[in-house]
């Protein structure tokens, strides 16, 4: 069959893919190696953030940078960010009368876990509000308890996203905490009582029998939108130009190609003859076709 003879005609859209801007934290593993004279810097200059490692990071095939991520594994090996990424409050007043909200992001691997209970990343003064990242579960908590909590599977690449919405009567989000996972709002919850930082914690990775790997860092001190981070998603999947171009599929005046489909799509081909299903007509033949 000529495939030809039967042209599907779509019109034709755009998607553009671009960083969040505006953030006050970003650190990258991308291009970092455990051969570099700068190992042992992980330094966001921009905003004026460090990391701390402990000397239980040895930058060997253990722990230190590889594929593109940071490694970490064992009791004695951590890095310490010296950020803390809840709102900030003004004058002492408590989050919910503060302006900005906030969000954190984090692109991770939890790997080779020794127990689910393993506390891979601390965020915040864990006597205070906190965040904890643990091998297959991760939750926001005040007062000891959790207050939004969202689960996922060890040994998989994961980006979480806490959002802490500002406070106003202008929105519907107003002082919800959300989770976004991978790019998708998963969770929502109410802030609780307790107010959420005095924004003197830090950020702690490793420090377990388990592994983690993490790819990236970001923060905001404002609430970007929940679309924001499936941009930002998309923006640092290391496959987003293949993520792309899986969508070129048209040819000339906006028609897709059965080329271009059988290329970059998975595609069940159908032969035979088919004038008795494409016939405009009420009733239907039965045709014997090849799939």
């Amino acid at each position: 069959m000529d495939v030809s003879e039967y042209p599907l005609n779509v019109k034709e859209s755009s998607i553009t893919i671009s960083e969040t801007t505006g953030y006050s934290l970003k650190l990258s593993a991308y291009g970092k190696t455990n051969e570099s004279d700068s190992k042992n810097q992980w330094i966001d200059y921009e905003n004026n953030v460090s990391t701390v490692f402990s000397s239980g990071v040895k930058f060997d095939n253990t722990t230190g940078w590889n594929k593109n991520s940071l490694v970490l594994k064992g009791r004695g090996a951590t890095a310490t960010i010296n950020y803390c990424p809840f709102p900030e409050s003004y004058n002492g007043l408590p989050y919910s009368v503060q302006s900005n909200g906030a969000t954190f992001e984090i692109d991770f691997n939890p790997e080779y876990v020794s127990s689910e209970d393993d506390i891979l990343m601390s965020i915040g003064d864990t006597s205070k509000a906190h965040i904890e990242i643990r091998a297959t579960k991760a939750a926001y908590y005040e007062g000891g308890s959790p207050i939004i909590q969202t689960n996922y599977k060890a040994g998989e690449r994961i980006k979480l996203a806490f959002i802490f919405n500002r406070v106003s009567e202008m929105s519907n989000d107003s002082g919800l905490i959300y989770i976004v996972n991978n790019g998708i709002l998963e969770r929502a919850a109410a802030k609780g009582a307790a107010s959420v930082s005095d924004n003197n914690g830090k950020i702690v990775i490793g420090g377990t029998n388990s592994s983690i790997r993490v790819y990236m860092i970001r923060a905001y001190r404002y609430d970007i939108p929940a679309k924001s981070e499936l941009d930002n998603y998309m923006f640092d999947n290391v496959d987003d130009i293949d993520l792309i171009s899986r969508n070129d599929i048209y040819g000339q005046s906006s028609s897709i190609t059965y080329d271009g489909v059988l290329g970059k799509q998975d595609v069940i081909t159908i032969e035979g003859d088919l004038s008795e299903i494409l016939r405009n007509a009420a009733a239907k033949n039965n045709a014997t076709v090849n799939i």
